[in-house]
């Protein structure tokens, strides 16, 4: 379609609405119900100390969001490491198969080595052996865990 792009760029405060429904979006996939609220959201991603950091998706000419990647720090103290969990991945039913969960992949990566960190992990469903594919797909490595854990080393 033309004028129409994929675009990944951080999250901001006008985001809040959309992710909120993308996050109830992907509860309602795995069978659940999100708690999550406007101002939780805004708290977490963007308060004074934030435990997210987002990356929205866009792909239409308005470059309304139509996917979201949530990252959580995490630490291997005793080796001084750090590391990123994308704790989320999210991509709107109708754009799928268009190459946005690999840019939301290929940016996640991009802010964890910008941040010092040696590996993008995450965790799948044992059952969602699409997700693993596509994990796999995008250079992660499964770990020996249950359940399924995958890394995508960032540095050397």
């Amino acid at each position: 379609m033309q004028g129409w792009e994929t675009r990944v760029r951080p999250a901001v405060e006008g985001d809040v609405a959309a992710v909120v429904a993308m996050v109830a979006a992907l509860a309602a996939h795995h069978g659940d119900v999100s708690a999550l609220t406007p101002e939780g959201l805004l708290r977490d991603a963007f308060g004074a100390d934030p435990w997210v950091r987002l990356l929205i998706a866009t792909r239409t000419a308005a470059g309304a969001a139509c996917g979201y990647a949530a990252l959580t720090r995490r630490v291997r103290l005793q080796e001084g490491l750090r590391r990123m969990e994308l704790h989320h991945l999210y991509v709107a039913p109708g754009q799928r198969g268009l190459g946005l969960g690999r840019a939301l992949v290929t940016a996640s990566a991009a802010v964890a080595l910008g941040l010092g960190c040696d590996r993008l992990s995450v965790g799948t469903d044992p059952d969602n052996l699409a997700a693993q594919g596509f994990y796999r797909g995008c250079g992660f490595r499964r770990l020996d865990t249950f359940p399924p854990m995958f890394a995508l080393d960032l540095a050397g």
